[in-house]
């Protein structure tokens, strides 16, 4: 039987037609928008993620590469099913992976795999998966050190892929890893992971020619002299000192063990036109520490050599001092078992801390479909452009393979309990400095010496410092002299939690008076270069040269730490200092301090007042003021381990 409609039926048909092509209309609307905008910041991204890997000033702030990651992320929340999601979470992996290029935290690594194995988990067919694999079996045998894991990854790559564009490169670190080979050049499509021999030294590496490196002015006519080595060295860290009559050019080179040939880790550098001073002692061997033996010769007639054996290395940094008696080369090797790594700022650790704990409980990327290791057969995927040796800006989409049974997610909340606890533990030791001493007296003002006030003041803030539950270290107790560079060297060695620097100013005029504190970064102001300049105890121009010297000590100078460090530190001194004098406050300034530079820990260095003020310098020679300015830097120390704890705890 027929059933009969009512007479307007078509009319509300055709009604109900149009309000379904409306609705579809402004479905398409507002898809394509979104789609559109996740194009737009993607590529938006990707151009500034390019520009600051080249830039290597803004490269060195952990914000900057953040940033990054928040906007690919917002990327791929604009169209997770979009062609660019899964281009945005694989540079999300990018962002991250050159973070921990800088940063030298595990945990920055341990975030990129995760996001790379996000790639290759959801998007299996896209044409950058197999790259996400490729990048997560390198993370894990150059960075997180594991070489059984990295294996998997690859055959798991090589097994999913067995026609992609990596498979050769996949292949080859393969044999590489499982042969013993540790000399793995990771040059992925775009060179993502060309290693800095400044930064990074793996075991077994090829030896690595490095170019002169030249002083800014010509070196003086003449030959120089090597007059002296000296060193410090603990498990995780060696300072190696060079010391030269005057300038002279050199070059180093980096060889990796020679198992055969029973030759440890070696770093030599040459000096031109340099002649081996007589009495330097040309082999010693040293029986604890990284750093085994040091031998000096004269290579040819015009080149001096020193040759480093290491038990192991990790990172290396090689630096110039020059001061009116000399000029010395700063070697300063880390092993890889130093802990935390040195460029960890507390911000840093913190953040990399929290990113840790966040992936334990972060939901995943597909909230209906957690990642799991799903086991199902292999199939090949088709790609319709596999020449190009770079993740493309507009890869080809290919068919689907299935997804494979490998699950590369680290207990991050393991890890993040590790960086918390750790953090917890990082203030116990405090090394401090009084500045000057022996045959260097410092300034000298109204009857003082600074380098006497120095020391009498180190000790009044070692007592506060002890009463607060801290473990103090001096670099001097007593009227001896020590070099700049082997004071921080010292603190480095003795695993030092922050190191403190306490120095008396001075001035041509008695009128400047004021507290000022500072912490290792380019110097900001004149007053800056010219204190910097009084203490390194050279000239105004030779501070304009090392701030060039300062910016590729800059990752690991814990500049961040240092300078909350700095402004705690000033703030409690000048407010307790307050409460019964008038005092000026100079604020807290940067500029690059010999005695900071290398320093693994937060450090600053502290001007207690100008010698060459009448008032100021009478104030210095009393013990109930110098105990007053002590009591209000201890307890700005005590504040900033409270800081610290707060964080960890949150």
């Amino acid at each position: 039987m027929l059933e009969s409609y009512p007479s307007n039926f078509h009319i509300r048909w055709s009604q109900l037609t149009a309000t379904i092509l409306v609705a579809c209309a402004l479905t398409v609307l507002w898809i394509c928008p979104a789609s559109a905008s996740a194009e737009a910041e993607f590529k938006s991204a990707w151009k500034d993620f390019h520009a600051l890997r080249e830039d290597d000033k803004r490269a060195q702030y952990r914000s900057h590469w953040q940033a990054l990651e928040t906007r690919f992320l917002a990327a791929f929340k604009e169209a997770p099913e979009g062609s660019y999601a899964p281009k945005s979470l694989f540079y999300v992996g990018r962002v991250n992976y050159e973070l921990g290029k800088r940063s030298y935290l595990k945990t920055d690594f341990r975030v990129a795999a995760d996001y790379f194995q996000r790639v290759a988990s959801r998007y299996p067919g896209h044409s950058w998966s197999d790259d996400a694999f490729y990048h997560m079996a390198i993370i894990e045998y150059q960075h997180l050190k594991n070489p059984a894991k990295a294996v998997d990854v690859l055959d798991a790559q090589i097994a999913t892929y067995p026609e992609g564009d990596m498979v050769e490169r996949a292949k080859a670190l393969r044999a590489e890893i499982v042969g013993g080979n540790h000399a793995v050049i990771a040059q992925t499509k775009d060179d993502a992971y060309e290693e800095s021999v400044e930064t990074t030294a793996e075991s077994g590496a090829k030896p690595v020619d490095e170019s002169p490196k030249q002083a800014k002015k010509p070196v003086p006519p003449g030959k120089a002299q090597l007059v002296d080595v000296r060193y410090q060295s603990s498990d995780e860290y060696t300072r190696v000192v060079v010391i030269l009559n005057k300038e002279a050019a050199y070059t180093y080179n980096v060889l990796g063990p020679n198992v055969e040939a029973q030759k440890p880790h070696r770093l030599y550098v040459d000096f031109a036109e340099t002649r081996l001073a007589p009495g330097v002692t040309h082999d010693l061997a040293i029986a604890d520490g990284i750093l085994r033996r040091v031998r000096a010769g004269q290579n040819t007639p015009d080149k001096a050599r020193v040759v480093l054996d290491f038990q192991d290395i990790r990172k290396y940094k090689i630096f110039a001092m020059e001061s009116g008696e000399d000029y010395r080369l700063l070697i300063d090797v880390s092993s890889p078992e130093a802990n935390l790594d040195a460029a960890q700022t507390k911000e840093e650790a913190l953040k990399a801390a929290a990113q840790a704990a966040a992936l334990a409980a972060r939901e995943p990327v597909d909230d209906a479909n957690p990642m799991k290791p799903v086991k199902r057969a292999v199939s090949e995927p088709t790609k319709k452009d596999t020449a190009a040796k770079a993740p493309k800006d507009e890869p080809e989409e290919s068919g689907t393979p299935a997804p494979v049974n490998y699950d590369l997610t680290p207990d991050h909340k393991k890890h993040a309990d590790q960086l918390v606890e750790q953090l917890g533990l990082t203030i116990g030791t405090i090394m401090l400095d009084p500045g000057h001493g022996g045959k260097d007296p410092g300034a000298m003002a109204h009857g003082l010496i600074e380098k006497d006030v120095n020391l009498r003041f180190a000790k009044l803030l070692g007592k506060e410092l002890k009463s607060k539950g801290f473990e103090v270290l001096y670099t001097r107790e007593s009227d001896v002299f020590m070099p700049l560079e082997e004071r921080t060297a010292l603190a480095n060695v003795k695993k030092a939690d922050l190191f403190i620097s306490i120095h008396c100013n001075a001035f041509p005029t008695a009128k400047i008076s004021g507290m000022e504190t500072y912490y290792l970064d380019l110097a900001t102001s004149d007053d800056a270069v010219r204190v910097a300049a009084r203490e390194n105890a050279v000239s105004t121009k030779k501070i304009s040269d090392l701030q060039f010297i300062l910016t590729d000590l800059m990752l690991s100078s814990k500049m961040k730490e240092s300078r909350e460090l700095a402004k705690s530190v000033h703030n409690s001194a000048i407010n307790n200092l307050r409460k019964n004098y008038k005092v000026r406050d100079l604020g807290v300034r940067s500029a690059p301090f010999y005695v900071l530079m290398g320093a693994r820990m937060p450090s600053v260095l502290v001007e207690l007042g100008y010698l060459t003020h009448a008032t100021e310098a009478g104030r210095l020679k009393s013990d109930t003021y110098l105990q007053r300015q002590a009591a209000g830097i201890a307890a700005g120390i005590a504040d900033y381990k409270k800081s610290i704890e707060r964080f960890a705890s949150l």
